[in-house]
């Protein structure tokens, strides 16, 4: 277990450090940075967009019907229902984040896209949920820590970016080289250390945050008893991915180094701190008398 968690701290700490050292240049540079990457929107940077918050809310949503799977134990009735009405509220929602962004390029009106990322998230979860309930108990029993885990992490991640977004305000790099019009002038530059409060969502970056969700599926692996090659080769197209992403990102204008990098680490602060507390020596047990058995 300490061994686990000692892996777990030097991947965290590989990854802190690029991203502060990225984060740190781009306090600096920011503007000339964005002014050079930017190329405009293309194919590559649209895919990004629609599908780069997958994987966190994917990790969320099966977390959510692995508890959901779990809720069918307990004996009070009440319990299972209120469990039930929680877990599909959850991985419902979570879908319905995951595709708001692919129906907003398909539909004018926000309302008709909030309408059909709903519904599309009622059937994706329900999918997701017959696919689980085809697991054999024992590899769902060894999942469940990891469940509560994802779950903990991704709300964290989605609440401070969020919580950044509205209250920094930042303009885009497009927005700023457009001259945009914010809320009351049009749009300037603003470092991230000033909360600008233009009315824009740029820092930080939830796209950077979101695609570090590959990662959360390792512990999968590793709890499957997969071989060493394949939890590295599953890590390293991970990183590939998140790092096309992040790029597109930054091509595109949607947002500055210190933004994808705030989202880096954001993101892999609040999923390492979670495996610490769930996988750590004193992480919680998930035997028939612990409490993660007992209360979820």
């Amino acid at each position: 277990m300490k061994s686990r968690v000692l892996k777990f701290s030097v991947v965290y700490a590989a990854a802190m450090a690029i991203a502060l050292i990225l984060f740190c240049i781009g306090s600096v540079k920011d503007e000339a940075i964005a002014g050079m990457l930017m190329k405009g929107g293309n194919f590559l940077s649209t895919a990004c967009e629609a599908v780069g918050k997958f994987p966190l809310y994917i990790a969320v949503a099966f977390g959510c019907s692995i508890l959901h799977y779990h809720a069918e134990g307990k004996s009070a009735v009440w319990h299972r229902r209120l469990l039930k009405l929680i877990y599909i509220a959850g991985g419902v929602l979570s879908f319905t984040l995951m595709m708001t962004d692919i129906f907003d390029m398909l539909l004018s009106h926000k309302l008709l896209s909030y309408a059909a990322s709903f519904f599309t998230g009622i059937g994706l979860y329900t999918l997701l949920c017959f696919y689980t309930e085809r697991l054999d108990k024992d590899r769902l029993l060894r999942y469940k820590k990891w469940a509560i885990a994802v779950i903990a992490a991704g709300a964290a991640i989605v609440l401070i970016t969020a919580i950044c977004k509205l209250a920094w305000g930042r303009p885009r790099p497009y927005e700023v080289a457009s001259g945009a019009y914010m809320i009351d002038s049009a749009a300037v530059y603003s470092p991230w250390y000033k909360i600008s409060r233009q009315g824009g969502s740029s820092f930080f970056s939830g796209h950077s945050a979101c695609v570090m969700g590959m990662f959360a599926f390792t512990p999968l692996l590793i709890a499957d008893g997969r071989k060493r090659l394949t939890v590295i080769i599953y890590a390293a197209i991970s990183a590939v991915i998140a790092l096309i992403v992040i790029l597109s990102r930054l091509l595109a204008g949607a947002h500055y180094l210190s933004d994808v990098s705030v989202g880096v680490m954001v993101s892999a602060t609040a999923m390492y701190v979670s495996s610490v507390a769930f996988f750590g020596p004193k992480g919680l047990d998930i035997d028939a008398d612990g409490k993660l058995n007992r209360y979820l």
